[in-house]
This record gives structure tokens, sequence and C-alpha cells, in this order.
């Protein structure tokens, strides 16, 4: 398998969208797995929203202690960094556009390395665990 590291985006987002039985998920979450799937193979992805049981604050808790196990056993960790920004780019390709240039920041490169570090995932303190424990990582 797979794991996914990405951010939740906002609980009020939440909505039962049919996904997996009509299992809540968040916008960010449905957009991942509609970007990630493989058409012409399968792809089995460990998915936090999806594999534990959100309702259950036992099991919550129980699988917290399991995070490093989990994304240490897993073949890769795929990081999902959202949609692409209004300029039609993902955020990785804004952010590599302006690398091995010259120190040439204008506001346009700017406002791409703020694009880039200002997505949500950056902001996770969970996300030092998910890659420190992870095999290989894929952005």
């Amino acid at each position: 398998y797979e794991a996914l590291s990405y951010a939740w985006g906002s609980n009020d987002q939440t909505e039962k969208r049919p996904c997996v039985s009509f299992i809540p998920i968040t916008p960010n979450l449905q957009s991942a797995l509609k970007r990630l799937r493989q058409r012409s193979t399968t792809r089995v992805l460990w998915v936090d929203q999806l594999c534990i049981n959100q309702e259950d604050v036992e099991e919550r808790s129980s699988q917290v202690q399991l995070m490093g196990h989990i994304y240490q056993k897993a073949s890769k960790t795929v990081v999902w960094l959202g949609e692409e920004d209004e300029h039609g780019r993902g955020p990785l390709g804004a952010f590599l556009q302006t690398m091995g240039h010259d120190a040439d920041l204008t506001t346009y490169n700017w406002q791409a390395f703020n694009s880039f570090y200002n997505r949500p995932w950056f902001g996770r303190l969970w996300i030092l665990q998910e890659i420190a424990f992870s095999k290989e990582v894929v952005i």
C-alpha cells in the first residue's frame, strides 16, 4: 500500500460524497483521490480519513500510536499539496519553475514561492512523522 499525506481541509466543508459507501470526506481528500487514481492498474492507498473510524475516539487514539508504523510499512508516501493555482499550475510546478534561475526573485516568483509554502500541508505538525518514517516520498 501507499500512504497518503495531505491536509484535511476545513471540517465544516465535510459532507457525504459518493466515495466508499458514502463515508464523509473533505473536498481536499476528494480532489486527491480523483487526481491520484490510476485507471489502468489498482492502487491501494492508506488514507487516515477512510481507514480510521473518525466517529470512534478510542479507535482514533489507538491509531495515532500506530501512525509511524503505518508510514514506515507503506511502499511510499504520496504527498498531496492541493489543486492547481489560479495560473493553472500545480503548487510544486509553480515553485519549481522559479528554481534553477538566477536569484531574480520578481514579485511573480515570490508569489509562486509563497503559494507553495503557504499550502495547508506545510502547516501540519504530523508531516514530520509522516515524512521521517517513509521509505520514499513522492510529491
